[in-house]
């Protein structure tokens, strides 16, 4: 009989909030990953654009 295993993967800031959502990104800083949301997505890419000075991160990550 065949096994059928299947993996989700959470949101790493909802989880340490204590929330389950389903990680849709990943967010890597210098060999650090984060599996992230969509929302905590948006927040971070336009974290990132703002420190930056760039609209071209946001526009490249999107």
């Amino acid at each position: 009989m065949a096994t059928k295993v299947i993996k989700t993967v959470t949101c790493d800031p909802c989880d340490k909030k204590g929330e389950e959502r389903d990680a849709v990104g990943k967010l890597e800083i210098f060999g650090d990953e984060y599996d992230v949301c969509e929302e905590h997505g948006t927040k971070f890419r336009a974290w990132f654009a703002e420190a930056l000075g760039s609209s071209q991160l946001a526009a490249k990550s999107a």
